[in-house]
């Protein structure tokens, strides 16, 4: 129950536990990169002992990467012998020794000149920069200079055979490595148990202590209080529960109904937690998300694509995981927001189709001169909405800072921006969509929602009205940057619209460019250009997702709502060693 706050303590043993855990760590990571054997493979029969497990498996991998480096150094020594020849260092050598010395030199033509007229020397090659020669002599003993080249260890016929030998060497540890993936679950189980005694150990290490007492402090959720009260009762513990401090750093723990637990991935990805005293707007992040991604992609075909991958996850995870039930719904909505805008992997021909054009609507369809209508009012219809779902997503948000505030004066200020947002909302459909007149109650709203910023951002409990009034006013400059900001955050929305018209005009593009070559023999070259050219706009729409759908979310939406995204989760010190299925070990 209890998410620990007391600092972790440090020891020697601590230390060495650490140390076996990042061992355990390394040999969970070498056997991540081998692909498991065919199934009934039998499990090797090595060392039970998981340190020696791990062990083996470090030392199998040390001699995979001794072998390559080794094997990188072969290959230098090859592409010496390439530019000067094959012949044995070993013959030089012996030369050397008979009184009869070879040093070799790479120079320029002009060096030659350097060499001692009474120094024999063969030159071997040349170009036109270099030459490449073979000088009779002791090239420190005679004074030559020039650098000579530093020959290989080994010749040619050595470097095979060495060569062969590292080559069986990576095969057979790799062979034993593959093999050891079938043991990767005792080494994770293993290691699920050491990184409880380290952390049972610091926290044991940690304790504060004025003997005969020893004490630790942390966090435990509110409905889990009575359970506590119980359990110090029946362990004659002392306890004291205090409510948090207004400035004390509190865990967050989130609760949400299964269906909205589908977006802690995302959230996982973003290494993101609401603080304690913030908002779960995961519910709300679910439904605009998938929103979002589905006008981003806004094609039905990829829409397909995304929902054909997902049963493929599904049926290899064998489980409903919630990775798994993001993945249909917002494969799920991308293919009904293409099958409306009537867009099928950028092809006029499949839009064209009767059973697609039925579920098109005319009014927002990808290719207005297929359905009859004009580009203009086509793209402006899907601008429109996307101004739409901006109002409403930060409607909601003041909406939600209402509710918070409420009864105090601040709620007032939240309405007064409320009421400015919905104005603005009029602006923006004046100045980009060309709708006018603005509504004479429009006018009002962003009149009367800007003075009651002013009047009501300064108010706060215990400070007098008038000296609340005084700090709006004083800040009344800020108010109107803030109120410019809120103007552009509704803008902002309206690249939904533009990047899901990237994303068909380059599908197109890719279509048109293919569509030539698909009726002769350049039709592989054809099917080829379709390949890279929808993958790339895939690609580059899942970018767009993290970068336009995420950043709508946190920050236009999160910004009205006034959130900073400072927690972090709740944590409970708690044993896991006895959850033996593989889902909870993977998770």
């Amino acid at each position: 129950m209890l998410h620990i706050m007391t600092p972790r303590g440090t020891s020697k043993s601590i230390d060495q536990l650490i140390e076996r855990l990042s061992h355990y760590d390394e040999a969970l990571q070498v056997l991540s990169r081998y692909k498991a054997p065919p199934e009934g493979t039998d499990v090797p029969d090595v060392p039970a002992d998981a340190d020696e497990l791990a062990g083996l498996v470090c030392s199998l991998d040390d001699e995979v990467t001794e072998a390559q480096e080794e094997l990188r150094s072969l290959t230098r020594m090859d592409e010496f012998y390439t530019s000067w020849g094959s012949f044995s260092p070993e013959d030089i050598a012996a030369l050397g020794d008979a009184g009869y010395p070879i040093t070799l030199y790479r120079c320029r033509p002009a060096d030659l000149t350097l060499i001692d007229e009474d120094i024999p020397y063969v030159v071997l090659s040349r170009d036109r920069q270099n030459v490449v020669a073979a000088v009779m002599a002791d090239g420190k003993r005679m004074g030559i200079p020039l650098d000579p080249v530093e020959l290989p260890p080994m010749g040619p016929e050595a470097i095979r055979h060495r060569r062969g030998d590292l080559e069986h060497i990576i095969s057979n540890a790799s062979e034993q490595l593959s093999t050891l993936t079938l043991r990767t679950r005792e080494i994770a189980q293993a290691s699920v148990m050491l990184a409880e005694e380290v952390e049972f150990e610091e926290v044991i290490t940690g304790l504060n202590r004025e003997e005969p007492v020893a004490w630790l402090t942390g966090f435990i959720p509110a409905h889990r209080t009575d359970t506590m009260k119980q359990l110090a009762k029946d362990a004659s513990w002392g306890l004291i529960i205090t409510d948090p401090g207004a400035d004390e750093p509190v865990p967050t723990l989130l609760k949400n109904h299964p269906i909205v637990r589908m977006i802690e991935p995302i959230f996982k990805v973003l290494g993101t937690v609401p603080g304690y005293r913030e908002y779960d707007i995961s519910a709300l992040f679910l439904l605009f998300f998938t929103v979002f991604v589905a006008m981003i992609f806004g094609d039905a075909g990829y829409g397909l694509l995304f929902l054909g991958a997902t049963v493929c996850m599904h049926v290899k995870a064998r489980r409903f995981t919630l990775l798994v039930k993001l993945l249909y719904v917002l494969s799920a909505v991308t293919v009904i927001w293409g099958a409306l805008t009537g867009t099928w992997f950028g092809s006029e021909t499949i839009a064209g189709w009767a059973p697609m054009r039925a579920m098109t609507v005319d009014g927002l369809s990808s290719f207005p001169h297929i359905a009859g209508v004009e580009t203009a009012e086509a793209q402006n219809n899907i601008i429109f909405i996307c101004f739409v779902i901006g109002t409403v997503q930060l409607s909601i948000a003041c909406l939600m800072n209402i509710f918070r505030d409420f009864p105090s004066l601040r709620a007032y200020a939240h309405l007064g921006w409320l009421l400015l947002i919905v104005g603005l909302y009029f602006l923006v459909l004046l100045l980009v969509l060309d709708r006018s007149p603005i509504p004479q109650w429009a006018l009002y709203c962003m009149g009367a929602g800007f003075a009651m910023v002013v009047i009501f951002s300064g108010q706060e409990q215990g400070v007098p009205f008038f000296k609340g009034l005084l700090r709006g006013i004083g800040g009344l400059f800020t108010t109107f940057l803030d109120s410019i900001s809120t103007f552009s955050n509704i803008i902002s929305y309206i690249r939904l619209f533009a990047v899901g018209m990237a994303t068909v005009a380059i599908s197109s593009s890719f279509n048109a460019m293919a569509s030539p070559m698909l009726g002769g023999v350049l039709f592989p070259a054809a099917l080829l250009v379709l390949l890279i050219g929808h993958g790339m706009n895939i690609v580059m729409a899942l970018l767009s997702v993290f970068v336009h759908g995420i950043r709508l979310n946190m920050l236009e939406f999160s910004g009205q709502l006034g959130m900073e995204w400072t927690g972090f989760s709740y944590a409970p010190f708690l044993e896991r060693r006895n959850r033996e299925n593989e889902h909870t070990l993977k998770e």
